[in-house]
């Protein structure tokens, strides 16, 4: 079991990566230090999080920090997002914004689903008090936003011919939808029409785009969790299967990416990761069990 020393506020990720590999950076970058402390956290987001991962190569990782199986940077996924105008038949209230959540589940579907988000915001709701109808419109929007099953082949990887004004390395990100998942934002879209019509809206669809994959960027699962090694980077406490005082607490770790806004998922699991660790550190006297 290899273990990596450190737990720190992150604001940049060269720092990062030299702290991955056991040393850090004070004074500007002028000195480097070896680091004692008991834990390391990262929370960077699914895309640097996996870059700082990714670049931290040793003799014992050379795939990157505790990457053994090459599992790292893959499964990658994001909210496929279908966008339906419409012009209703009488008008409808827009605000608070209105959200339906995805249809009854079906086994046949199981990761397949997508909820529907009322377009709103301020300027609507200011362009709407300007023609003398507040919070009512006749011509609207919904954001479709939809499940994405994991698939290896989805996933990033590091472009070291290309280099970020930081001068961090580039990142080449490959995700594609499948057919299943147009005919899922589609079967959505009909769902919502359905429920608009028998609601005595006679809704009329203007128009109608599935934006390209990554429009969202809702990512997450390029340093998932998972039983095994061979399928995740993460045991269930977020903790990096072979280097296990290392803990990756943002969307990156999700398994599965549901048709909900990531935000407060990524916040409760880095919650329940942390109070985890912190009970483990202040009962070992500082440090993690490997």
């Amino acid at each position: 079991t290899t273990f990596v020393f450190g737990m720190i506020t992150i604001v940049d990720l060269r720092l990062l990566g030299l702290i991955a590999r056991g040393s850090a950076v004070s004074d500007l970058y002028r000195d480097v230090v070896p680091l004692t402390w008991g834990a390391f956290v990262v929370a960077a987001g699914a895309l640097h999080s996996t870059r700082l991962l990714l670049e931290s190569c040793s003799s014992d990782f050379p795939l990157g920090l505790g990457n053994t199986q090459g599992v790292l940077g893959r499964y990658l996924h994001d909210h496929p997002l279908g966008k339906v105008a419409l012009h209703l038949g009488r008008p409808l209230s827009i605000h608070p914004i209105a959200y339906m959540t995805r249809e009854p589940y079906r086994p046949e579907a199981s990761l397949r689903g997508v909820a529907s988000i009322l377009w709103g915001g301020t300027g609507t709701r200011l362009r709407r008090l300007a023609a003398l109808t507040p919070d009512r419109s006749a011509k609207l929007g919904f954001n479709l936003f939809g499940s994405l099953p994991p698939e290896e082949h989805n996933g990033v990887a590091l472009a070291p011919d290309r280099r970020d004004p930081d001068g961090a390395a580039g990142l080449d990100i490959q995700i594609k939808f499948d057919e299943d998942t147009d005919r899922m934002l589609v079967r959505a879209r009909e769902r919502l029409l359905e429920i608009l019509d028998a609601g005595g809206y006679r809704p009329a669809m203007k128009k109608w785009l599935v934006e390209r994959a990554g429009t969202s960027v809702h990512y997450g699962g390029t340093v998932r969790m998972h039983e095994s090694p061979r399928f995740g980077m993460l045991d269930a406490w977020n903790r990096i299967h072979e280097v296990p005082n290392v803990l990756v607490v943002d969307a990156s770790s999700f398994t599965t990416g549901p048709e909900k806004n990531p935000t407060l998922t990524a916040m409760a699991i880095a919650t329940r990761a942390c109070q985890h660790l912190a009970s483990e550190l202040r009962s070992s006297g500082g440090r993690v069990a490997g």
